[in-house]
């Protein structure tokens, strides 16, 4: 599922904003303190979270719901505008399975604007996701905006996507 509205489902997808990762690492501190005086390694985090979206964009690009699965914690909830919000890893992966990819020659720009580590076990990610595409009959490309907040957990497993809202934006 992807945080796309085009005339079907929209699809949760965390993620493709974590992708720059990287590049925000250098907006946090490389290692702090959390509220308990625990040491965070923001830099190992933020590596992981890369990995994290990798993975997500990976199973989008190939179909993967075992690979999207894998992403998720298994009480993920999902909430996309214009639709109920979505309870529970297996209830997520199944609109991913019947939601298609993006239409032929659509594209999608992620700009994330804030991915922070919280503390050692949490994370957010918050940006907005820009869809291009040209509508059947259309002459000229349409652009749809979501704003998109993720909190990420970690987990025995690993950093998975815990909650994911999108909202889309008005015009």
């Amino acid at each position: 599922m992807s945080h796309i509205a085009v005339h079907h489902k929209p699809r949760p997808s965390f993620v493709i904003g974590l992708a720059i990762a990287a590049v925000v690492a250098a907006c946090e501190p490389q290692d702090r303190q959390d509220a308990g005086g625990t040491s965070i390694d923001t830099a190992a985090i933020l590596a992981s979270l890369d990995s994290l979206a990798a993975a997500v964009m990976e199973a989008h690009k190939s179909g993967s719901a075992e690979q999207y699965a894998a992403t998720l914690t298994p009480d993920a909830i999902a909430s996309m505008p214009g639709s109920p919000m979505v309870r529970g890893r297996d209830a997520i992966v199944a609109g991913f399975k019947a939601t298609p990819p993006l239409p032929p020659g659509a594209t999608m720009q992620v700009t994330p604007m804030e991915i922070r580590v919280l503390s050692a076990d949490w994370a957010y990610a918050f940006g907005v996701d820009t869809l291009t595409l040209t509508p059947p009959g259309a002459t000229q490309p349409k652009k749809e905006t979501s704003t998109f907040l993720v909190l990420i957990k970690k987990t025995p497993e690993g950093w998975k996507t815990y909650r994911e809202v999108l909202s889309a934006n008005q015009k």
